[in-house]
């Protein structure tokens, strides 16, 4: 999904309430929602055993293997109490842990999108659920921390930290 110039951010920029300096202790919850959203398109949606559609389009092992990643990173045997490994990995991530639990687990989702679905073939594509490929996916990722003006970015597969602008 491309980022577009809606008209709240074109009087925000007019205004000069665009960031020109990048914070890195803090991911706004207005990102979070976004990054979410952009994870659902990029790496495919969980769909739960009983869920009707369950068996046609999901990507159940890429959210198990990004949650238990993460979850054994960071000493856990799980991210959140409740919920699959999607939700749980929503529920970490927008319930503040930390910037660097944030980006934790932002670099291993935007690494998998970026490793594993670019070589994926159609077909995987399609069973999995993905909607937008990598290239489009980190763009929007890394136009989303500018706009945020939170100061990293994923690049060479790893999220960095830029400086101001």
């Amino acid at each position: 999904m491309a980022v577009h110039n809606l008209f709240s951010y074109r009087r925000r920029a007019s205004d000069g309430g665009v960031p020109d300096v990048f914070v890195y202790d803090d991911l706004p919850s207005e990102l979070c929602v976004q990054i979410v959203h952009i994870w659902k398109e990029a790496v495919g949606p969980f769909s739960r055993p009983h869920d009707v559609f369950s068996n046609l389009v999901n990507n159940n092992d890429a959210w198990v293997f990004i949650h238990d990643l993460v979850a054994r990173e960071h000493g856990r045997f799980a991210l959140a109490e409740r919920g699959n490994e999607f939700e749980r990995c929503v529920n970490y991530f927008m319930h503040r842990t930390s910037v660097d639990a944030e980006l934790d687990l932002v670099e291993v989702s935007f690494r998998y999108v970026d490793r594993v679905v670019r070589k994926a073939s159609r077909d995987e594509i399609q069973k999995w659920g993905v909607k937008v490929g990598p290239d489009p996916a980190i763009k929007e990722l890394n136009e989303r921390f500018r706009r945020a003006g939170v100061g990293y970015r994923f690049a060479d597969d790893m999220i960095i930290r830029v400086d101001s602008e």
